[in-house]
């Protein structure tokens, strides 16, 4: 607490910007773009812990089917910049983790990174066929573009209505910029909620009349085995020594998950998108030799794969065993039909108005 009230000074400097730079926005001094193809922004208000990745994995798994798609995001911490479109082969050194993480495992989609939007979005979906649609991966703060469609991400432990701006806490911008949110997803929830405590958290939060509350919990699937030609699924022993490798920005949830699951959990963790040096991985390794078990193994999640992976030759090369955990987010079942019947409803009403704007102006011609 004490450090809050030192910080307090800064958090003040920081808020007087925010504030003025909203302000402008808000008055129309700085101009907003607002496309006409359908665009949905997945964000938070916090700096990160928020699951923006999953949702958006979520949002693919669902729409991919149905319309033309593509992703785009800034590239936290590439060491490219402008415009490029992502590739398998890419690094996270070149396009960032998370970016190619969705690439990695919807390589059948558009996939881009650019630190502006509006010349993003533009570059993403030129050429491109008809229904195209656009998901955004956290840009709730860049206020250069308007999406269509907001969604705001807010952990179910962590609520914004319980934080303070940086550097006090952990808010990027004040909590009245919730208001510009279509939907809230509280994230991170129990996957079983009493409705009254779901009542609990919706006053906590007090959305306006036009936002939507939805409540998201972390599924987890099968363990399996990488820097491996294929897929092999594996399920250690509840005596195995596991030693949990992170490097995101909240692991807690992932941590009790295994905790449950096997007996003796040892963890190392890095800060949000590390990039792993030789240094590190020696350190790594070194840590995993001194576990004492017969079993032993290293499980990491999807994300910090992609910044392993040019290490695996030294973790293959002591035939160590490096296992993957995938998450998933989910709802529950009246939950997911009424999230999935709005995401749908608003592309189709977007293209909807797009086609009639076209014929119009085609008849006018």
């Amino acid at each position: 607490m004490l450090s809050k009230i030192l910080l307090m000074p800064f958090t003040l400097l920081y808020g007087i910007s925010i504030a003025f730079r909203n302000f402008l926005y808000d008055q129309k001094y700085l101009r907003s773009i607002r496309f006409d193809i359908p665009v949905i922004n997945v964000g938070n208000l916090s700096t990160g812990g928020t699951g923006k990745t999953p949702h958006v994995d979520y949002l693919i798994d669902l729409l991919k089917a149905h319309y033309p798609l593509g992703v785009l995001s800034r590239g936290y911490r590439r060491k490219t910049s402008g415009y490029m479109d992502v590739k398998t082969n890419h690094s996270a050194r070149d396009v960032g983790d998370e970016p190619l993480l969705l690439k990695w495992k919807h390589p059948e989609i558009e996939v881009a990174v650019s630190e502006d939007r509006s010349i993003g979005i533009p570059s993403l979906a030129s050429q491109k066929p008809p229904k195209f649609t656009v998901l955004l991966d956290d840009a709730f703060q860049h206020r250069g573009i308007r999406a269509g469609l907001n969604i705001l991400l807010t952990p179910y432990h962590e609520l914004y209505t319980d934080d303070f701006l940086l550097p006090a806490g952990n808010l990027r911008e004040f909590k009245s910029g919730a208001k510009r949110a279509d939907l809230i997803i509280v994230t991170h929830s129990p996957q079983k909620l009493t409705q009254q405590e779901k009542d609990r958290i919706k006053t906590k939060l007090s959305p306006q009349d036009y936002q939507h509350v939805f409540f998201s919990f972390l599924d987890y699937h099968p363990l399996y085995q990488v820097f491996k030609d294929g897929v092999t699924l594996i399920s250690p022993k509840k005596d195995s020594d596991i030693l949990l490798l992170t490097g995101i920005a909240n692991h807690s949830k992932m941590k009790d998950y295994l905790a449950a699951k096997f007996n003796k959990l040892y963890e190392r963790s890095f800060p949000d998108h590390h990039t792993f040096t030789n240094q590190d991985v020696e350190s790594i390794i070194n840590t995993y030799k001194d576990l004492k078990g017969k079993d032993k193994y290293i499980i990491t999640t999807e994300k910090d794969l992609t910044r392993l992976f040019p290490h695996a030759h030294a973790f293959n090369n002591l035939g160590i065993k490096v296992l993957c955990l995938p998450i998933k987010i989910n709802f529950e079942a009246k939950e997911k039909q009424r999230f999935n019947k709005t995401i749908h409803f608003f592309i189709e009403k977007t293209l909807e108005e797009y086609l009639t704007i076209e014929e119009e102006e085609y008849d006018g011609h």
